[in-house]
């Protein structure tokens, strides 16, 4: 069952958007957009989701933008490029069954393997923007007991595959997977940490109809 407001309330904020027409919306089609809930994870193809929905309500293409974040395409309270939507992040369950909803999700075997490649890769000579973020918060939450370090020959800090996923591992055992940062994070506490899957309107993949 989806949460109380006391219950949602006392949680962190949910990754979930709530969307409705902008008061001063541009586009006489958004008249007729309703209040929506949206909601997908980080390497979910959350970029391709909000680029065809910026194409939507804004009525362009955001490539045609020539834009530079931050903050970026997925933060829909974004007035400079949300001109048409009012977004907010979900707090207010109660009337989640009286909207459409529709929710973004990967395999999660795919998306692991994804997160570790534009993350926390060694298999790149050249360093990758979360290398210095990542592999030492993926590091500190494993704990002083983790037997693993990061291979440092290539300077900066990364993570061979196989040490990776043994990190993540011993993230979980320990039940520590809350405190992962949104692209390593299940897709249970994310998503689906107020409402079960059942209850969204629409749950698919990028590549589903």
């Amino acid at each position: 069952e989806a949460k109380t407001n006391q219950e949602a309330a006392d949680a962190e904020p949910s990754i979930a958007w709530e969307i409705m027409p902008a008061a001063d919306h541009t586009d006489g089609t958004i008249a007729e957009l309703k209040p929506a809930t949206l909601c997908t994870c980080a390497k979910c193809g959350s970029t391709s989701l909000w680029e065809e929905l910026f194409a939507i309500v804004e009525g362009k293409s955001f490539k045609s933008m020539n834009y530079t974040g931050p903050p970026w395409i997925h933060t829909l309270s974004n007035k400079k490029l949300w001109t048409n939507i009012e977004a907010k992040r979900k707090t207010d369950w109660s009337n989640f069954k009286d909207q459409d909803s529709f929710a973004l999700i990967r395999d999660p075997k795919e998306r692991i393997v994804s997160a570790w490649k534009s993350k926390v890769t060694c298999d790149t000579d050249e360093e990758i923007l979360g290398h210095r973020m990542f592999v030492p918060q993926l590091l500190k939450l494993a704990g002083p007991s983790s037997n693993i370090t990061a291979r440092t020959d290539k300077g900066f800090p990364c993570l061979d595959l196989s040490e990776y996923l043994t990190v993540l591992s011993q993230i979980h055992a320990q039940g520590r997977e809350g405190s992962l940062n949104e692209h390593f994070l299940p897709q249970h506490l994310g998503c689906f940490k107020d409402v079960p899957p059942s209850m969204w309107t629409v749950v698919t993949t990028i590549s589903g109809p």
